[in-house]
């Protein structure tokens, strides 16, 4: 049975340590149940008892360990704590911490500027502290920085903050979120494909592997030749980076935002060729040259942009 308790303190506001530093051997911490009092759980080389195992604690301490989550409850994790509702564990020394439920999300710290990871499906990397089994990421606040170098199928929201997702090559995301103020997404992975489809949506097709975005209010090109094909309405900033960009413009295409909101891409000896195609818009249009320099030539049209 169990043969280890935290205690039963009645407010359940007492803080109970259950540390397995001291332990040479790497170990699996399982947590099973969880109440006002605490975590029950196992640690296989520890409780070695029939039915063994502890309750009753708030905090787990680890060198080098695995911690697992529950299996019977959706949860949050952050970059030190773990929650199933009210009930929260808080931990240390932890080399991976894994999900195990249907649902467990991982966020960032509010007002915190976060760096998230995304290494293969459900394996994230937040600050230093690697996950598995991970559904959906959340930012919260703060500047956060979402590397993309894995499939992810889950959510991955940026929430308030101004926020950058960058697209390692041939990724698949179904569900970037840029939420509040200034959000972007960039292309890492080499020549990117980008269709924008709405006021702040879009795809990003890498090889055969396509990302979906919202709320993205500047979509960045690569090092290479990226193609941006403009079919709706766009409020936000397309830019090329390097490389010889195409920008097509469909016939519903066009960039509403204020100020300067597509640029072929500052290149620095500007002897790559970004080409702006208007030839799918139905009416005649007026392209009025206005300023030229080593990068290029800047100009307006007056039902595109």
């Amino acid at each position: 049975g169990v043969t280890l308790t935290g205690g039963l303190d009645a407010g359940g506001d007492d803080v109970d340590t259950l540390s397995v530093a001291g332990k040479d051997a790497d170990l699996t911490v399982s947590l099973t149940d969880s109440g006002a009092t605490g975590f029950a759980g196992t640690a296989a080389t520890v409780f070695t008892g029939t039915g063994g195992g502890f309750a009753a604690i708030d905090r787990i301490e680890g060198s080098a360990d695995t911690l697992q989550g529950r299996t019977d409850a959706s949860s949050v994790w952050t970059q030190t704590a773990y929650t199933v509702g009210t009930d929260k564990l808080e931990f240390t020394g932890i080399t991976t911490a894994q999900g195990r439920a249907a649902a467990d999300a991982l966020q960032g710290g509010d007002a915190v500027d976060d760096e998230f990871e995304v290494t293969a499906a459900g394996g994230v990397i937040l600050n230093g502290q690697a996950f598995t089994g991970i559904d959906s990421l959340s930012g919260l606040g703060g500047a956060d920085d979402f590397a993309l170098n894995g499939d992810f199928a889950g959510a991955i929201a940026g929430d308030a903050g101004d926020d950058d997702f960058e697209l390692g090559a041939g990724v698949t995301a179904a569900n970037v979120q840029g939420g509040a103020d200034s959000d972007e997404v960039i292309a890492k992975g080499g020549a990117t494909a980008f269709t924008l489809t709405g006021g702040d949506t879009g795809t990003a097709l890498n090889g055969s592997e396509t990302v979906s975005f919202s709320g993205i209010e500047t979509v960045t090109g690569s090092a290479e030749g990226d193609s941006f094909a403009i079919n709706a309405s766009y409020a936000g900033v397309l830019d090329g980076g390097e490389g010889g960009d195409t920008f097509t413009v469909g016939l519903n295409g066009v960039l509403s935002g204020a100020g300067v909101t597509l640029t072929g891409g500052l290149d620095a000896g500007g002897d790559d060729v970004d080409t702006l195609s208007v030839a799918g818009k139905d009416a005649d249009l007026t392209v009025s040259l206005t300023d030229s320099g080593a990068t290029g030539f800047a100009g307006t049209a007056a039902t595109v942009f």
